[in-house]
């Protein structure tokens, strides 16, 4: 992190940070729009304060001005759906094309409410892996259980699928399950807490002997989060948790009790159902269900669970592993990726506007209005968020080497989402050149830089430690 030497900058160093931690956190991006926003209003504000303008009436004017900047934002914001669209979010986000059509494809492939992982690889290329279906990570109980021993995975056709939270030990137990598979010629699968004693020498001697084949794995997650798993699965796959909390008894049990599926392949640690037999109205039943449950509950720790077990419902997994010449590199690229797929994932969710600090710059129009309708220093502060909003445009443009305040002033008498395309030196419709933003994006950083600005205006001391040294840690008088 950044050290200062004085104590007093090294706060205002801090609280930069929390603003930019706050946009990265709830975007993944926007960090640097977050800090150039947060310097110039508070550079602006206090201008005034000196100047003997009262504070409150400077935050009131800062409140109402970015209550109605968010509100512009917000209508300007467009959906996207399409791979190209998703596409051109990410690539904007991360600054490569690569990655960026990687992390498109991911979510245009397992969807919003699907799960998409960044992870570094060994290898020179960046490669993506997607897995559509039940995807839980756990696998064959013994490697007897394997159809494919080169590859060491198991892969059934059209299996039954025997969902239960039992331990298996004696193998009568699992007689009524395999009897019914051995009539109907089906492999199976066997998803319960466990298998073990004559009950597994059961299974080892039928795989032996026989030619059923027979996999067993345990059910993934604990206590409450595997029975929603194991019930979901069970919509999923057509079939019935058969569970001793019903006091249901797995010596009873029938062909409409059990789930199947187009193919499964099991290896040593993750298991795919692919094409499960379901009812698509009961899955779709369980699917707002568990939304109406997210929307519900007041507490963030529920909700995250709810929306996890949503994800693993309805969607599948993937996965980006970056790879590159260095660990250096690899590093960098990881970071980049992480921040395009939450960028994208926000973006999804929320709707896009102008990149390049344009959809800002079109809130320039609706914050005058309004501070012609007020007076005094609520009236200067509303003019001077007006100012401030145009800082991001104006920083990036100057970035390329540009006169960056003269052409934002020219694109403020342009139409909305005209913006200045610094790769290849010309003006262009943002939307159309593919130039975007989540909206989440522009209206957290700006919320965030006035949070910052207002505390600091609201704030009559602060409170540091003593460092003994020029460099060394603050300690406490």
């Amino acid at each position: 992190g950044i050290v200062l030497p004085d104590a007093i900058e090294g706060i205002g160093v801090e609280l930069l940070k929390e603003a930019s931690v706050k946009a990265c956190e709830s975007v993944g991006d926007g960090t640097s729009t977050a800090t150039v926003l947060a310097q110039s209003l508070i550079h602006a504000l206090f201008r005034n304060f000196s100047a003997g303008a009262n504070p409150r009436a400077l935050i009131r004017g800062v409140e109402m001005a970015v209550d109605v900047a968010v509100e512009v934002l917000g209508k300007s914001a467009r959906p996207i759906a399409s791979l190209i669209e998703i596409a051109e979010l990410a690539q904007t986000s991360c600054g490569s094309s690569e990655l960026g059509n990687m992390v498109a494809e991911a979510f245009f492939t397992v969807g919003l409410e699907g799960v998409v992982n960044v992870e570094e690889s060994q290898r020179l290329e960046s490669t993506i892996e997607i897995t559509e279906g039940i995807v839980f990570e756990r696998g064959f109980l013994s490697p007897v259980m394997t159809t494919n021993k080169e590859q060491t995975m198991a892969e059934l056709k059209e299996p039954y699928i025997l969902i239960c939270d039992q331990k298996f030990t004696d193998h009568r137990d699992l007689l009524p399950f395999l009897i019914i598979a051995a009539e109907d010629e089906r492999s199976c699968l066997i998803i319960a807490d466990g298998v073990e004693g004559d009950a597994m020498s059961l299974i080892f001697k039928n795989k032996l002997e026989g030619d059923m084949d027979i996999v067993c794995v345990t059910a993934p997650l604990y206590g409450e989060g595997r029975r929603w798993r194991m019930e979901d699965m069970a919509v999923q796959t057509g079939g019935v948790f058969v569970t001793r909390e019903l006091a249901m008894n797995v010596r009873e049990i029938s062909r409409e009790m059990l789930g199947t599926a187009g193919y499964v392949k099991v290896t040593r640690n993750q298991t795919v159902i692919t094409d499960g037999g379901g009812d698509p109205v009961l899955a779709q039943n369980r699917i707002n269900e568990i939304r109406n449950l997210i929307a519900k509950t007041d507490y963030e720790f529920d909700r995250e669970r709810y929306q996890e077990r949503l994800a693993k419902f309805v969607s599948g997994v993937a996965k980006i592993n970056v790879g590159g010449q260095t660990e250096a590199e690899r590093d960098d690229l990881k970071i980049r990726a992480e921040k395009a797929a939450k960028a994208t994932r926000t973006g999804l969710a929320d709707g896009v506007v102008a990149g390049g600090g344009i959809a800002l710059l079109n809130t320039v129009p609706a914050i005058r209005s309004l501070a012609g309708t007020l007076e005094g220093d609520e009236k200067t502060a509303a003019m001077v968020l007006a100012d401030v909003v145009k800082t991001p445009a104006q920083q990036i443009i100057a970035n390329a080497g540009m006169n960056g305040v003269a052409i934002v002033e020219i694109l403020l008498e342009e139409k909305a989402d005209r913006g200045y395309d610094v790769v290849n030196n010309r003006y262009v419709d943002m939307f159309e050149a593919g130039i975007v933003d989540p909206l989440k994006l522009s209206s957290t950083a700006l919320q965030s830089a006035a949070s910052l600005a207002i505390s600091l205006l609201s704030t009559g001391a602060a409170v540091v430690g003593r460092r003994d040294t020029a460099f060394g840690p603050y300690r406490k008088e």
